[in-house]
């Protein structure tokens, strides 16, 4: 089928733009390819092969992210919706997975840093995440998990701000037309669609 020319254009321009948007809103996607769990392509991510769909993928992801920003409370503000990332899986094979990021957008307090990191090493553990401290200091704390799928989730509280971000497992698919169905619908709503638990 012929596409429009214009149309085709149009639609690289936005996904460029849209592009140096998420990457220049924050110092932690700064170049996007430095955001934690961003894996090349040739990469194999996890030990396991999921069944779970893209759509699925993508929820769970969602879900774990505002899950864990309510477990830890206050306001959060959308910086990086998910959208598709070529993967390769644990057997070798083309997939896709979702990203995301959530900022804390109130005060940070330091009075409960060890006690917050805590729970969220917990929680990640009890959805079967495989977790690392990377930093454990007075002042900051990073906790990472990762399970057999290639999900990911980092939290990242700082004395000035407070981030999470997710990685959904990597789902076996044909990432060229899932990139495409989804750039269609990027096309139609200008935007990714902000996510919160249970939402599309």
């Amino acid at each position: 089928m012929h596409r429009n020319t214009n149309s085709n254009s149009r639609s690289k321009s936005r996904a460029r733009l849209v592009g140096l948007v998420l990457c220049a809103g924050s110092p932690i996607l700064a170049g996007c390819s430095s955001m934690p769990f961003v894996q090349p392509a040739e990469s194999r991510l996890g030990t396991e092969i999921t069944t779970l769909t893209p759509p699925d993928s993508k929820r769970l992801m969602q879900d774990e992210l505002w899950n864990t920003a309510n477990l830890i409370g206050g306001q959060w503000k959308l910086e990086f919706s998910p959208i598709p990332y070529r993967c390769t899986t644990a057997g070798g094979d083309e997939g896709a997975r979702y990203e995301g990021v959530l900022r804390l957008t109130d005060a940070v307090s330091a009075d409960n840093f060890g006690a917050v990191a805590d729970a969220i090493a917990a929680r990640l553990r009890s959805q079967g995440f495989h977790v690392r401290r990377a930093a454990y200091t007075p002042d900051n704390r990073i906790v990472m998990g990762a399970d057999a799928f290639g999900a990911e989730l980092s939290y990242t509280r700082e004395s000035t701000s407070t981030v999470l971000i997710g990685g959904g497992a990597c789902v076996p698919t044909d990432y060229k037309k899932l990139r495409y169905e989804e750039g269609q619908e990027l096309d139609r709503t200008g935007t990714p669609q902000p996510t919160a638990p249970g939402t599309g």
